[in-house]
């Protein structure tokens, strides 16, 4: 028998009988896994709080509370997420964030985070305020996180207004 018609046998099979099904099977346990995520809707982030950490000429670092909702029916294991905090329009501060946590299937957390601004940021803030002083900051939240076993980022966005005579007067998710 030449190489041409030479079969290489397992069992009394051809062993490409064994590796089409083998490879087969891995495809379908691929799209079978990213199909449990596909229809992953994007968690719901609020900021829930903020407080100052530290204060320096050329930086400021805050601590937000962001309270997370996963809408998902299924658990959200968070790796890692980057975010940006607008205020009246511009961007006002900015952050990463590497902590690992499980938001429960149709629960909710609320994670303790940080932003950083620049001295130009909070002056340009400033220098907007400079005529009249504003009855209410309208906010934006917005970002991005990164989830074990999803393979794309699931983007957030978060809108309200700060009443600076009292409080958070309004809020919306988008």
């Amino acid at each position: 028998m030449g190489v041409i018609g030479m079969q290489i046998r397992v069992d009394g099979k051809p062993i490409w009988r064994g590796m089409v099904w083998g490879g087969f099977a891995l495809v379908l346990a691929i799209v079978g896994c990213t199909g449990l995520y596909r229809s992953a809707d994007p968690p719901r982030v609020s900021l829930a709080g903020i407080r100052v950490l530290d204060l320096s000429l050329f930086e400021q670092r805050y601590q937000l509370a962001l309270r997370v909702q996963n809408p998902n029916r299924f658990d959200l294991p968070i790796e890692g997420m980057s975010y940006t905090l607008e205020v009246n329009g511009s961007e006002f501060a900015h952050g990463v964030d590497n902590q690992k946590n499980t938001i429960p299937a149709l629960g909710e957390q609320v994670l303790q985070v940080a932003v950083v601004t620049n001295l130009l940021s909070t002056l340009e803030q400033l220098r907007r305020w400079e005529k009249q002083l504003p009855q209410q900051l309208d906010y934006r939240l917005k970002g991005k996180m990164q989830v074990a076993n999803i393979a794309f980022d699931l983007p957030f966005q978060y809108s309200g207004k700060i009443s600076l005579q009292g409080g958070e007067s309004s809020r919306a998710s988008d």
